[in-house]
């Protein structure tokens, strides 16, 4: 639970140590897919983003009395998701498990797969993706996507979206 390479290199160059993996002792049931009817955890960076995400939820018919809202702000989110047992009832493991949507992403590897192993542990099923929040100016301009119309703009924005998060995490490596 290291994380990236880097994180690994540095560290056994510093103490002069190997690394090695080790299977966890049962298989985890997580792939990364779109979510369908069942409950989804959010983690957003910030309150900002939060509220950007229920208000787009709303926007798009959900109704807000099947949303419920945590907020604590402050919180080392690391720490939040190693106390806190992300545990669903076996009619929700049934349609799929919980689905975890990370809109950024964080500033380690080690802490991206705590969050989505929060749904996949012991053997149990679970999904999740990346809903980023980037500069779209920086990519616009890096993929020259003002040269299509907007209904083009949006299907070439989908096609890159996993190029965008390579990205993103390799910024997150470099910093």
């Amino acid at each position: 639970t290291l994380g990236s390479e880097n994180s690994q290199s540095f560290l056994s160059d510093l103490y002069h140590v190997k690394f090695a993996d080790l299977p966890t002792s049962k298989k985890k049931c997580y792939n990364q897919l779109s979510r369908k009817k069942r409950p989804v955890l959010i983690i957003c960076e910030n309150v900002e983003a939060t509220d950007n995400i229920w208000n787009e939820l709303i926007r798009n018919g959900v109704p807000p009395d099947t949303i419920e809202k945590y907020r604590s702000d402050g919180d080392n989110i690391e720490e939040r998701f190693r106390k806190t047992p992300a545990t669903t009832d076996p009619e929700v493991n049934k349609q799929g498990g919980l689905h975890i949507i990370l809109n950024y992403p964080p500033e380690n590897v080690r802490v991206e797969e705590q969050v989505f192993g929060r749904t996949a542990r012991n053997g149990a099923v679970g999904t999740g993706q990346f809903i980023l929040q980037v500069d779209k100016f920086v990519y616009e301009h890096m993929y020259e996507l003002d040269q299509y119309p907007t209904d083009q703009r949006k299907l070439k924005v989908e096609e890159l979206a996993d190029i965008i998060l390579e990205r993103e995490k390799i910024n997150r490596g470099n910093k």
